[in-house]
């Protein structure tokens, strides 16, 4: 269970006395431990995993403080785990996309907690909502749809007089807010509705009134229906949490897509794990009564929910593997991720087609695959630095991320293609691509051989103000040559070297950090005259000032196939010895928890809920609002957590973040979870991708989200590939809302409220409208002018959802509304998201939605490589939470845990997984961890059929990224695609990076006409994306045996037509573990004829699958 595993945990900080984080059953900390928490702590403390759940837009790896600080805990062995960024589902919207990362996205679980709205025409639409009402009537009421647009804000509340009428909100806002003044105004219930682009994903939350989430086709058909009839009824009826729901997993709307901005040559995210209505701990009570007994937790979504995960999953293989690197680690989750759901079908994107691997990465992971993956394809350093001179990063650019002098002109650069990465983009505009990739043999025993088998199917931010005034700047320096300096405080003094006397004597001078791991340099207050001061000095590399980064489970574990006393969690001892750090808004301190000021005690529940999904131990009896009842647990629940709070409630500080990664990478964490996720920067621009890319170099996998941006292509943020970038997916659990139109029509919705009591007899359901708005795409429909026109009071109030609706149930509640419904966008699809709204509710999908009212029915920094790398669960996960909800009454149930969505979930999921690989394969690098959970994900989902995304459309890679994360299959990989620093270096100079960039990132000196460069493609990543305008590409592949003994691999390719691809040779033999072989990969299109392909080539042997995508795609 991932036993001896550290993981370090970059977040919003932890409840110290949460039971998820209770000591029964754990043993000591390891020896290793070294420190407190907070990256460059985190690194020095001597975490193995290091978690962190932020992200900002995308940046060159060198200005990204998380990419930097990941790349020096990479370097120690720390494997990160980052969250792929909440900005989905628009394309290059990736978070942390440094390859030395495990860019994680969100997926949803076969789990849902059900509202079904029926429509008085017998429609039923389903939604979901965390409050269960176990008295609310079944009877028909009015449904109202406050004014013209759904808005259900005060106003339009006000006006639906929403009086015992179930109201339907558009999801826009708050929907707690749209609760509350539905409540308040005497409404009956609510419904939520997605918008377009949310599409099938919907939230269980804890609405303070009956409620259900409905995604986009229910909002749509619960709109189509108010517009059919002068009295519209609907009624709710909650069936409580349902597992084994299909289609799971299914990549969330808001999980960032690649392709990667900065490296495009990688494919980003890494992985997709649960980030969808995940209930893990949370450090406050949300819904307290006078006899309740319940610790808190809380359901959240998000992939900084599915970030955790494959922190944890990391734990668990570094637990059973702890010689692995993490280049290993994470070449096992990559290449044993599923990309299919449970239904047997490609893992679908929000909208219900298949998605693509910019939004599953890899694929889905699989943690009980990814801890014998056998074979990995491994990363060391050097391999980064090669690839980071490949970029075309200037030599002190790469410097900045390195921490080590490096001259990129002596350095064999090598493009992203040629990275060792367990996955392989190209730019379909070359027609052809062929890259090397070297597999690494980690089965143990007999005599192994793999068949190959190939299946296709910059702008300046002006600063005003006076030239004096003084900013928190971020000071990167060459290291000191001739000076040996062991004490921080000698640190200090040498950094203080750089500025004016009077500086450091001014009153107002604030020298804030001293970082020495995850970069060299410091962090102060300075105007921009002391600026200009530094950048005299001989040691000076490189100045950027502070910015703010956004934050980006009971049932998780068995919807991963994670057992006890069986496969990954018995091989890793449930993540033993691991150690996650969690870069977060903190948590409970187990381990050590570092902030910038006084406690790491959480304050908002995001860092609390990200280390209860990664790591968080057994606790019996869990559920919210009487919902998901069950056991919760982490994904590695021996792994030990280093928290990191670097954030306060929902932005984070980029001088906090690089010391947040410092720390960690200094503590020794294995894995490193991000919260967080970049904005589009280079990556010498961005903190993250050059914090991860240290990290990485020490041997710490980064993970993090891909964003919470989606469905639009290219919203990733860090795109670095040595991150493991994470989409969301939904899970097979539904927390059912059912609402029954008056026509007769029921629709499946979602909500955490499940009220007993409420009336199952119609009421009168209204859509609030404003005058001459366009209902088909109304995202503020339930505003309070539209509520108040409406006359809301007694309806259900059918509402399109937008990011409010809990806020928005609270003005139909107030409003006097019976019930809310939320509505899905087109763009959210049928990702339904239940919550704890303050009245009924129910969250419908988009389809569903056009029956209640008529109406029309890849990343950009480096795109040559798939970003997310994977998804996992980040839709409605439990998990731990500090404390009560905000909208808590007397009579609502106590909890410690919560449900919550996101991309940064996701990341915990793989976080955790991470932490598992780690723990059983702990000599693995931070890239083979990646490879193994890209390369064994699922793209299928529980009914067997390709994943979907929220449209219930296959979800394509840019998407998905490889798949969902599958923690068994990860475990054992068979094969991983290995990276060192070298290899990004020379992808970095690939890019184009001048040498100081390159060092910016790599903390090395490099000179890139020294280097031989390689193209993104041809970085030994466990995806290939190609650019269609070439028509051809050539790359090559380095799969590493970790399968023990002889093994024999055979390829097998599954592309579409008019796509040719050769691999060669075509068998690949190993006869020891760690073997490498290089193969060649082959591709050639015409590019008039194909402007998108998806596939996958596949090494077969007799005991795994190392499967990896192949993209195609014109960029416009």
């Amino acid at each position: 269970m991932g036993e001896g595993i550290i993981i370090g945990v970059l977040d919003t900080g932890i409840k110290s006395d949460h039971p998820s984080f209770g000591d029964d059953g754990l043993p000591p900390p390891p020896s290793k431990w070294k420190g407190s928490s907070g990256i460059d702590e985190a690194i020095n403390d001597g975490v193995d995993v290091l978690s962190i759940s932020l992200g900002a837009d995308s940046r060159p790896f060198h200005n990204d403080m998380i990419a930097v600080g990941a790349f020096s805990a990479v370097k120690k062995g720390i494997f990160v785990s980052c969250a792929g960024g909440n900005s989905g589902p628009a394309n290059t919207s990736l978070s942390n996309e440094a390859p030395w990362i495990l860019t994680v996205g969100a997926s949803t679980m076969d789990r849902q907690i059900k509202a079904i709205v029926k429509l008085g025409d017998g429609r039923e639409l389903l939604g979901e909502s965390l409050f269960q009402p176990p008295d609310f009537p079944p009877t028909m009421i009015p449904l109202v749809y406050p004014t013209e647009t759904g808005n259900c804000d005060y106003d339009g509340v006000i006006q639906s007089k929403v009086k015992g009428k179930i109201v339907a909100c558009e999801n826009l806002g708050s929907r707690y807010i749209m609760g509350d003044l539905v409540k308040q105004e005497g409404g009956a219930a609510i419904v939520i509705l997605n918008q377009k682009e949310e599409g099938d994903t919907t939230f269980a939350e804890g609405h303070c009134l009956p409620a259900s989430h409905v995604n986009f086709v229910g909002a749509s058909n619960l709109k189509e229906y108010v517009n059919s009839t002068d009295k519209p009824v609907a009624s709710i009826s909650f069936n409580g949490t349902c597992l084994g729901t299909s289609p799971a997993p299914v990549v969330a709307f808001f999980s960032s897509r690649g392709p990667s901005s900065q490296s495009p040559g990688i494919l980003k995210p890494d992985i997709l794990g649960p980030g969808v209505n995940v209930l893990a701990a949370w450090p406050f009570d949300e819904t307290s009564t006078e006899n309740s007994t319940n610790p808190t937790f809380s359901v959240i979504s998000g992939t900084s929910m599915s970030t955790p995960h494959l922190s944890g999953i990391a734990a668990l293989i570094k637990a059973a593997h702890p010689d692995w690197s993490p280049a290993a680690i994470k070449s096992a989750i990559m290449t044993t991720a599923d990309i299919a759901d449970n239904d047997g079908n490609l893992i679908m994107d929000e909208t219900r087609s298949p998605a693509n691997f910019f939004a599953t990465g890899a694929g889905h992971v699989n943690a009980s695959k990814a801890m014998n993956p056998g074979l990995v394809y491994d990363i060391v350093v050097d391999d980064y630095v090669a690839y980071l001179c490949g970029l075309g990063y200037e030599d002190k650019n790469v410097e900045l991320i390195t921490g080590e002098k490096v001259t990129c002109s002596e350095v064999k650069k090598i493009t992203e293609a040629q990275l060792n990465y367990p996955s392989i983009v190209v730019s379909q505009k070359l027609g052809k691509l062929t890259v090397n990739r070297t597999a690494t043999n980690v089965e143990e025993g007999q005599f192994s051989t793999y068949t190959i088998n190939a299946i296709t199917a910059n702008h300046n931010v002006p600063i005003e103000g006076d030239v004096a005034q003084r900013r928190t700047y971020i000071i990167r320096v060459h290291p000191p040559e001739n000076l040996t300096i062991t004490r921080s405080e000698d640190l200090t003094n040498w950094y203080k070297s750089f500025l004016p006397l009077a500086t450091t004597e001014s009153a107002d001078f604030q020298f804030i950090y001293t970082y020495s791991e995850a970069i060299i340099g410091f962090a102060a207050n300075l105007t921009e005259d002391e600026v200009r001061h530094v950048e005299q000095n001989d040691n000076f590399l490189k100045a950027y000032p502070d910015r703010l980064l956004p934050l980006s489970t009971t049932h998780t574990p068995d919807f991963l196939g994670l057992q006890i006393n069986n496969g990954l969690w018995r091989m890793s001892n449930m993540g033993k010895g691991v150690i996650i750090g969690m870069v977060d808004t903190g948590a409970i301190q187990l381990l050590g928890g570092r902030r910038t000021e006084s406690s790491v005690d959480d304050t908002t529940g995001h860092g609390t809920h990200a280390a209860g999904t990664a790591a968080g131990n057994f606790v019996k009896d869990v559920s919210i609002l009487g919902n998901a009842n069950y056991t919760a647990a982490g994904m590695a629940p021996y792994a030990h957590l280093a928290i990191y709070q670097v954030c306060d409630y929902r932005v984070c500080s980029g001088v906090d973040i690089l010391a947040g990664m410092d720390a960690a990478i200094k503590d020794g964490v294995d894995v490193l979870y991000l919260a967080f996720r970049s904005n589009f920067f280079s990556f010498d621009a961005d903190e993250i991708a050059v914090g991860a890319f240290s990290a990485t170099e020490k041997g710490v996998l980064v993970i993090d989200p891909s964003g919470n941006s989606g469905p639009a292509s290219s919203t990733l943020g860090t795109q670095a590939p040595w991150t493991l970038t994470v989409g969301a997916s939904t899970m097979d659990r539904n927390f059912k809302s059912t609402v029954k139109l008056g026509n007769g029509q029921v629709l499946e919705g979602e909500a955490f409220s499940q009220p007993a009591h409420f009336p199952s007899t119609m009421i009168p359901l209204v859509y609030p409208t404003s005058a001459g708005a366009d209902d088909t795409d109304d995202d503020d429909n339930c505003n309070s002018n539209n509520l108040g026109k409406a006359e809301v009071n007694g309806k259900m109030v059918a509402c399109v959802r937008n990011r409010w609706s809990v806020k928005t149930g609270f003005k139909i509640s107030a409003a006097g509304g019976a019930a809310m419904l939320v509505l899905n966008t087109e763009e959210d699809g049928y990702t339904t998201l239940p919550k704890s709204h303050y009245l009924p509710a129910s969250h419908v999908s988009y389809i569903d939605g056009t029956k209640i009212k008529s109406g029309p029915s890849a990343h950009s920094q480096s795109p040559g490589y798939l970003k997310p790398d994977i998804i996992g669960p980040g839709v409605t996960v439990l998990a731990a939470w500090p404390g009560g909800f905000e909208w808590s009454t007397k009579d609502d149930a106590y909890t410690t845990f919560n449900a919550v969505y996101g991309t940064s979930i996701a990341a915990a999921h793989l976080s955790g997984i991470a932490a598992l690989i780690k723990a059983a394969h702990p000599d693995w690098s931070p890239a083979a961890i990646k490879s193994a959970i890209m390369t064994t994900s699922d793209i299928t989902d529980n009914t067997g059929n390709r994943i979907m995304d929220e449209t219930l459309h296959p979800a394509s890679f840019f998407a998905m990224g490889a798949g969902h994360v599958n923690p068994t299959k990860a475990s054992e990989p068979g094969l991983v695609y290995d990276l060192v620093v070298e290899d990004y270096i020379a992808f970095l100079c690939g890019l184009g990076y001048e040498d100081d960039r390159v060092e910016t990132i790599t903390h090395r000196k490099v000179t890139c006409s020294k280097v031989k460069k390689i193209t993104e493609a041809e970085l030994n990543y466990p995806s290939v994306v190609a650019d269609g305008k070439l028509g051809k590409l050539t790359v090559n592949r380095t799969a590493t045996n970790v399968e023990e003994g002889h093994s024999t691999y055979n390829i097998k390719i599954d592309m579409p037509k008019g796509v040719s691809v050769n691999v060669s040779p075509a068998t690949l033999e190993f006869s020891a573990i760690k073997e490498k072989k290089s193969f060649t990969i082959s591709l050639s299109w015409s590019p008039n004829e194909t402007t998108h392909a998806e596939g996958n080539f596949m090494w077969v042997s007799k005991k795994r699958v190392v499967r990896s995508p192949i993209v195609i795609y014109q960029k416009s």
